[in-house]
């Protein structure tokens, strides 16, 4: 039995060796083929990273942005990118702001250039990889990815007109004015008022086919605006295919009628920017939803004008406008209820006076906010607006600076407006607008200067009492300023 066993152990060692063996001979073999299988591996490694794309979508920047606008990109494709560097400036529905990047790598597509349309919030606008040269993974993108060649589209219009058929029927809407001018002449008796004269002649219409339904015949200017109401459509080919024609024609019928030859008016269409486009909907938002009420009082203002000229001589500059922020803000103190805002049909106190005040812009009215007006001095708050209005100009203004106020200031006085009625920003509820100053005897017979002051409120959230109140409250700060401008 020990003889069998050691017999079995000496073949089991034998077998193991000549595996062994074997499985070298094997992995010499194979040797060539893992070393090909490693650069494979890396090549795929590469490939992996090359499918790593970075999405690069567009952000909303306040609670109220739907959609924003790409101004204008700071990198192109190929370019490096690293984390903070400026991708694009966006315009949103209050301002331009800068969007940075979250990764670093590299820029490589571009899927929406510059351009006046909206782009909704969380499209993808680009994407970037980590290795440049890498071409990016398209397979996430979708809908934006095909949409963005669109812009090319209209550049093949032109080619239209190219075309054999196109110069052969435009013969035939050129003879349109001569016919149109021949009968005016010879078949309508009755003679056309200046007005109709130029409508005629501006859009070639032929007058035996406009119904006239003046006296006596007469074709009125109301006829021709029917006539083309009707036939707008063939009026806008025929002056597509014809234009030179055309103006031929108005030649010829100016000259048959003795009138004036006029040119045709030159028009253009401006883009509507994102930012107009959301003050149009806010403002209509406004006044449309808001019942708005109206509180006027007036103001002695000569002690604080004469308060203010001392102050510029020692050294102090503040302007009118600032102190009637300061006085706005100490009334919302006086008068809390006024002090609110209106969200979700619940009124909701405002913890601090944060007054909103209107700055005028190329791109529209910014209204960027004083925080804690109350607590400010006269020249603080000086310098805060200065700086705001700055920013709203530029178009750099932050989110944090135009976000939120509890009460809004606007000042038409310097234009010489002597009182206006505002329309409120929601979802605040109450806003004053400044009018200019003028000089008006008081009761003692001595000329005083006097402001107006128009209170514009929101009567689901504040009761007239309330905003008279606060008005009074307002009006005494402004003929007392010497606590609130020292």
């Amino acid at each position: 039995h020990d003889a069998a066993l050691l017999g079995l152990q000496t073949h089991l060692r034998a077998m193991a060796a000549a595996a062994w063996v074997s499985g070298v001979r094997q992995l010499q073999r194979m040797a060539p083929v893992a070393s090909s299988f490693s650069s494979s591996s890396r090549a795929f490694s590469v490939s992996a990273a090359a499918r790593e794309t970075y999405k690069i979508l567009l952000p909303s920047l306040s609670p109220t942005m739907k959609e924003g606008t790409i101004v204008a990109w700071k990198k192109k494709e190929g370019d490096a990118v690293s984390v903070g560097d400026v991708l694009f400036e966006m315009e949103t529905d209050k301002s331009v702001m800068s969007v940075e990047s979250t990764e670093a790598g590299f820029l490589a597509k571009i899927l929406s250039p510059s351009s006046p349309q909206g782009i909704p919030i969380n499209q993808i606008v680009g994407l970037m990889v980590e290795e440049k040269g890498e071409k990016p993974d398209m397979s996430d993108v979708g809908a934006p990815a095909a949409a963005a060649p669109a812009p090319a589209a209209p550049a093949a219009a032109p080619a239209a007109p190219a075309k054999s058929s196109a110069p052969a029927a435009a013969p035939a809407p050129a003879q349109a004015p001569k016919a149109a001018s021949s009968h005016s002449k010879t078949g309508h008796t009755a003679p056309l008022s200046p007005a109709v004269r130029y409508l005629v002649g501006l859009h070639h219409l032929d007058v035996s086919t406009i119904a006239a339904s003046g006296p006596k015949g007469r074709i009125l200017k109301g006829d021709v605006l029917e006539a083309l109401a009707g036939a707008k459509p063939a009026a806008a080919a025929s002056k597509a295919a014809a234009p030179a024609a055309g103006k031929a024609g108005a030649a010829s019928k100016g000259s048959a009628d003795g009138g004036v030859v006029r040119e045709a008016p030159e028009f253009q269409d401006l883009p509507t920017t994102n930012v107009r486009r959301v003050i149009a909907r806010r403002l209509t938002e406004s006044k449309s939803t808001i019942p708005h009420a109206y509180v006027e009082m007036e103001a002695n203002i000569s002690r604080l004008t004469a308060l203010r000229e001392a102050a510029v001589k020692n050294g102090q500059k503040f302007s009118l406008n600032d102190v009637i922020i300061k006085a706005c803000a100490l009334a919302l103190r006086v008068v809390p209820k006024m002090n609110v805002v209106w969200q979700n049909g619940e009124l909701v106190p405002s913890g601090a006076a944060d007054i909103s005040v209107a700055v005028a812009t190329d791109g529209g009215l910014f209204t960027p906010i004083v925080r804690g007006a109350d607590g400010l001095t006269v020249t603080t708050i000086s310098q805060t607006v200065k700086e705001l209005a700055a920013k709203a100009r530029a178009g750099k203004l932050q989110p944090q600076e135009f976000q939120g106020g509890s009460f809004s200031v606007s000042n038409l006085g310097m234009f010489g407006v002597r009182n206006f009625s505002a329309v409120i920003n929601p979802p605040q509820t109450g806003l004053l607008a400044v009018g200019t100053s003028r000089v008006k005897f008081g009761l003692d017979r001595k000329p005083v200067e006097m402001m107006s002051f128009t209170l514009s409120y929101d009567a689901r959230a504040i009761d007239e009492a309330d905003a008279s109140r606060w008005l009074t409250a307002f009006r005494n700060f402004i003929e007392t300023p010497e606590p609130i401008a020292s």
